[in-house]
């Protein structure tokens, strides 16, 4: 029995031996780990600073300014060359001016005929625009230029408006 108790003290002694040793493994692989940790942030620090160089922030924000000035000129060459050339081009408002004005002059114009051809204008005796030999005016919506470029370029696309 006593054999056997120090046999069970032996071996408890040595267990703990073991898991002493097997602790320290472990440390010592961790630190191993640490340590490859470490060169490889120190490693790539270098790196890092050998890439870059003398390029520091403010170098980035001028060539970020740069390519941002550049790309505004590129939209503004872009809307410059897309303008309207062509000197008989008019907007809207000038087409409905004159179209106005075309009106107008034409109304006076019928009256001044009915004046002449009848030496009174009076409502039974009315001179028809037929006779007048007048162009008939637009029954459609008044298109500008630029809608019907664009709608020729359809047309000639096989796209329909």
């Amino acid at each position: 029995m006593k054999r056997k108790k120090i046999h069970e003290q032996e071996l408890d002694k040595l267990q703990h031996v073991k898991f002493t040793m097997e602790t320290q493994i472990m440390k010592i692989e961790s630190a191993i780990d640490n340590k490859e940790m470490y060169e490889a942030l120190v490693a790539g620090s270098s790196t890092m600073k050998k890439l870059q160089g003398n390029l520091g922030v403010n170098e980035v924000d001028n060539v970020i300014d740069a390519i941002r000035e550049a790309l505004e000129d590129a939209l503004d060459i872009n809307a410059s060359l897309a303008q309207d050339v062509n000197p008989l081009s008019l907007d809207d408002d000038d087409l409905l001016a004159e179209l106005m004005e075309t009106d107008y002059r034409t109304n006076e114009h019928i009256t001044s005929c009915q004046v002449r051809a009848v030496g009174n204008p009076s409502p039974s005796k009315k001179v028809s625009h037929e006779s007048l030999d007048l162009p008939i005016p637009p029954l459609q919506k008044l298109v500008s230029r630029s809608d019907a470029n664009a709608v020729a370029m359809l047309d000639e696309t096989g796209f329909s408006a």
